[in-house]
Formats: C-alpha cells, structure tokens, sequence
C-alpha cells in the first residue's frame, strides 16, 4: 500500500483533528494515544506496517462509534427533557385556563351581589323613609315635651 507523503500526511492531520476534538476525544486517553501513534507516522524515518495502520484505523473507528453513541444519548436525553418541559407547560396552560374561569365565575357572582345590594339600599330607603318621619316626630314631640315641663318648672 503506497501513498504520496503530503496525501498521507494531509489525512493523517484529518483523523488527528478528530481524536483531538476539545468536547469528548481531547480528555481520552485511548483517544491521545492514537494521536500519538498518528505523530510518529508523520515522521519520515517511521516504518509504518499495514498491521499498525488497521490497528490504528480500528482505534478511530471506535472512538468514533462512542462519539457518535454519546451524541445519540444526549440527543435522546434532551428530546426527553423537551417532552417534559412541554408537557408541564400544556398543565400550566390547563391549570390558568381553570383560575381564570373560577375567576370569571367570582367576578359574575360578585356583580350579582353588589346589584342585589344596591336594590336592597333603594328598598330600605323607600321602606325605612315613613320610618325616619315617624323617628323625627318622635324626636320633635320628646324636644315639645321637654320644653313644655322646663315651662311648667318656670
């Protein structure tokens, strides 16, 4: 298997540009280590066998598997996440759609009464006016009766 060297180096710097990845890969030791392996390739006194070549293929290749893995696990986590968030909020709305009917409801029933009232107002005043004249008589004839003993003293 030949290569030219600036072909072999450029996917050589590929495949170290993955391993090397500050998110996930740049942390792993299995990770590094394949990065090294891919430096000493570069070197032009290195001897490179198919053998090293397909071991270190095969590293990537599972690095890239557990990337991926990863990626699909915080994928799904988050879409779970997502759901729920979006099912809470589908309550929220439920539970202030309820308080804005009982709502509603105490504002009518409020209405209602404060009307009631206002009738029950204008009825006492009607009904209680032959009341107040009947208090003022009273209250004219004691102040006659008063003044009529203060004459009588006299």
């Amino acid at each position: 298997m030949e290569l030219e060297e600036s072909k072999a180096n450029c996917f050589i710097d590929d495949m170290i540009a993955v391993l090397q990845d500050g998110k996930v890969l740049l942390h792993r030791q299995d990770a590094q280590q394949a990065v090294r392996k891919l430096q000493d390739l570069k070197k032009k006194d290195f001897i490179i066998t198919t053998e090293d070549f397909e071991d270190i293929l095969r590293q990537i290749k599972d690095e890239m598997a557990k990337v991926l893995k990863s990626t699909e696990n915080a994928a799904t986590k988050s879409e779970e996440e997502y759901e729920d968030l979006k099912n809470k909020l589908t309550e929220l709305k439920a539970q202030m759609s309820e308080a804005e009917k009982k709502h509603l409801e105490l504002k009518n029933k409020f209405t209602v009464l404060e009307t009631e009232q206002k009738e029950e107002i204008k009825r006492l005043k009607v009904e209680g006016s032959p009341q107040q004249k009947q208090l003022e008589f009273e209250k004219a004839k004691s102040g006659m009766l008063q003044m009529y003993i203060e004459y009588e003293k006299a």
